[in-house]
């Protein structure tokens, strides 16, 4: 688990390469910055006590719109890109599948406690 943190820590930090000339990288950022003070008011606004779970619903809500502009611009497939932003790009949906397996259960599980 420690490794696949640091594989997911590099591709966040090198989003700073990107975030300038394109919006993708902004719209990653976003959904970074914004979970940290949202995610707790969120879930408190739902009702749902702030556990472990609630980290995974906020990965959900807030990475989601980055994720599904990645799947569908698939800029990691443009050739016109720099090497550098096809690859990064490619891992970044890469590590965004591979988180929301995690995240996905993770929910499941915390929303089926809440919420029986």
């Amino acid at each position: 688990m420690q490794i696949w943190l640091i594989i997911l820590g590099v591709c966040l930090l090198s989003i700073l390469f990107f975030i300038r000339r394109h919006a993708v990288a902004r719209w990653i950022i976003g959904g970074i910055i914004l979970p940290i003070p949202l995610t707790r008011i969120l879930v408190r606004a739902m009702g749902l006590p702030f556990l472990g779970g609630a980290i995974a619903l906020g990965h959900l809500i807030f990475w989601m719109p980055a994720f599904v502009m990645l799947v569908k611009q698939r800029p990691f497939l443009d050739e016109q890109q720099s090497t550098a932003f096809r690859f990064w790009s490619g891992a970044m949906t890469g590590a965004y599948a591979f988180s929301f397996i995690f995240d996905v259960r993770d929910t499941v599980i915390y929303l089926g406690h809440v919420l029986a």
